[in-house]
């Protein structure tokens, strides 16, 4: 079993106001995904999303794809 109890699934979310976020911040984000997978959850997923306004970020189109294709509900 894992330290963090029974999760099997997670996803890591990341923004950055940065244009070119997801060149800057992917390692950090396969690092957390490897993390993850060390304390046996099996299914992560992980997304940067770039230039990200903290005023409308959740109204992004971008935004909303990447949260409808998560494999879990998320509440917005």
């Amino acid at each position: 079993t894992s330290f963090i109890g029974n999760v099997k699934k997670a996803s890591i979310i990341v923004t950055c106001g940065a244009p070119d976020g997801n060149m800057t911040f992917a390692s950090i984000v396969a690092r957390f995904i490897n993390v993850m997978k060390m304390y046996k959850v099996t299914d992560v997923s992980g997304f940067i999303i770039p230039a990200a306004n903290p005023d409308t970020v959740m109204d992004s189109p971008f935004t909303k794809d990447c949260l409808e294709g998560l494999s879990f509900q998320f509440e917005m």
